[in-house]
């Protein structure tokens, strides 16, 4: 008699089926029950098979097809087939992140490049500026009064070269015989007294109108160091006030405990004290108005959650 209690509902071929532990049993069944259900059924098991999906083993009737594949397999090699996928789009996304982000790299490096070979062409230009007052200046044929305002604009142009502090072929070189030249025709325009044949009335300048004018060339070039030095302390104003606010966005970020309390108070004021000095300094450079807007628009920002 063959056994009812091991019929299960296979989920891979949606029927009633015998379920078997092994496959020694199933063969069993087989050869015991064969001829009793080919009586009542008129379909004989011919063979044995393993059904993933109930983990266990069946008999059927139908021969053997190795080209077939059952409902789990299927689902089971779409399921890899997708893993596969996902991983691959995963490699993709990653090396077009790679890809993009050496992109922005190279782009990056490039517009540096270029603003500092910019740079260097504004600074040769300068100092050929300078060398041309140089030139003009050792053979003078120009009355006394243009060659003081040519030696004070030499000046001025030679101490914006050495502000920015970038270097190029010889330039270190030049800046230092320009400088020399410079200080040497001073001292030679100080001391010669200026006739003017060409005029009628010329006359000679005095000791008194030569130190007049040795004071003002002194005066002048004071005046540009002390703007050359301002810029300097504006920028660094700007520097420390925009690494502040930079500070309080990644704090204002993070869950507000009273560990951060005391840091954010002890910044915070230290950028107010920034911006005060950055809003009433009386020098400008290139995009300076533009970098205190921005900053007194996000520490306005910070300030109104602060007091919240």
């Amino acid at each position: 008699m063959k056994p009812v209690k091991n019929r299960f509902f296979c989920k891979d071929c949606g029927k009633i089926k015998m379920l078997f532990e092994t496959e020694k049993k199933a063969e069993n069944f087989i050869k015991f029950n064969s001829e009793e259900i080919e009586e009542e059924s008129g379909f004989k098991p011919e063979r044995t098979y393993f059904c993933i999906a109930c983990n266990g083993w069946h008999v059927t009737h139908t021969k053997e097809n190795l080209n077939t594949k059952s409902k789990t397999e299927k689902l089971l090699d779409f399921y890899n087939y997708e893993i596969e996928q996902k991983a691959l789009r995963k490699t993709q996304q990653q090396a077009f992140r790679k890809e993009q982000k050496a992109l922005e790299l190279a782009q990056k490096k490039e517009q540096e490049t270029q603003e500092h070979a910019r740079k260097i062409e504004d600074l040769e230009k300068s100092l050929n500026k300078v060398e041309k007052y140089i030139a003009r200046l050792e053979k003078p044929k120009d009355s006394k009064a243009k060659c003081i305002e040519m030696l004070n604009e030499a000046f001025v142009e030679l101490e914006n070269v050495k502000s920015t502090r970038i270097v190029f072929k010889k330039s270190e070189q030049r800046i230092k015989i320009a400088e020399e030249k410079l200080n040497y025709l001073q001292k030679k325009i100080e001391q010669i007294i200026v006739i003017y044949p060409h005029r009628k009335n010329e006359l000679e300048y005095t000791s008194e109108q030569l130190e007049c004018q040795a004071l003002l060339l002194a005066k002048k070039k004071e005046e540009a160091l002390i703007h050359t030095q301002k810029v300097e302390d504006l920028k660094k104003c700007l520097n420390r006030l925009e690494k502040c606010i930079e500070i309080l966005d990644n704090l204002d970020n993070l869950k507000y405990s009273e560990e951060y309390k005391n840091k954010y108070i002890e910044i915070f004021n230290e950028a107010f004290i920034e911006l005060e000095k950055a809003k009433s300094a009386d020098v400008v450079f290139k995009k300076s108005r533009q970098r205190i807007q921005i900053a007194k628009a996000k520490f306005i920002i910070l300030s109104s959650k602060y007091k919240q």
